[in-house]
């Protein structure tokens, strides 16, 4: 949802959209939906609050390429403002914005891809229940919570993860004008404060 701030006139509009909670599907239609209002009624100015432990790759990459587009094509002015948390996902979008804004105390960083599975095959064979498969692929029910991984599908999700973690590397060291070993540094999933954040160059300033 876009709210505006009108500080004397049409030209001086700030539009302000809130980025709260996980960032998925929904997080992201919403978003791409005010940032068209942004473009098609002008507003030459726009804060992004983000309050958000992060989501999904994908949702929050489509989010944050509306935001560089919508920098290059309308010269929109974009400010990046952390709550409580802006972390993952959150860290992802915020670097569609020409400067970035986190409270001292804000909770952000955990900069990296995740897939977590569970394997409950042990519990199974103690009530004695197993599962059969017909699959038409050896990899189709790769993640299966019935049986450990094989050695093949770690190597297969692995890559995965380092594909998809040397994008988001990539794009924090862009729009940080971080070189990428510098980024690699503290973008090992660990989290850090807003003030820390500052120091390692990943906002611009600290404030509310």
């Amino acid at each position: 949802m876009l709210k505006r701030l009108f500080l004397g006139g049409l030209r001086r509009q700030i539009g302000r959209i809130e980025v709260a909670g996980a960032i998925d599907g929904k997080t992201r239609e919403r978003v791409l939906k005010a940032l068209k209002e942004v473009e098609e009624n002008q507003i030459p100015a726009v804060v992004l609050r983000i309050d958000s432990p992060g989501g999904t790759v994908a949702d929050s990459q489509e989010i944050y390429n509306a935001l560089l587009r919508l920098r290059e094509k309308k010269g929109t002015r974009i400010v990046a403002s952390f709550g409580n948390i802006a972390a993952s996902g959150g860290v992802y979008i915020a670097m569609g914005a020409e400067k970035i804004v986190a409270n001292p105390g804000t909770i952000t960083g955990s900069i990296g891809v995740i897939i977590r599975g569970n394997n409950i095959e042990r519990l199974l064979d103690k009530v004695g229940i197993s599962f059969k498969v017909i699959k038409s692929g050896p990899y189709k029910d790769i993640l299966s919570f019935d049986r450990e991984l094989t050695p093949e599908e770690r190597n297969i999700l692995q890559e995965l993860i380092d594909i998809t973690y040397g994008q988001f590397v990539q794009t924090v060291a862009a729009a940080r004008k971080l070189s990428l070993n510098v980024v690699k540094t503290f973008a090992d999933g660990r989290i850090f404060s807003g003030e820390q954040a500052l120091h390692l160059g990943v906002v611009d300033r600290l404030g509310t």
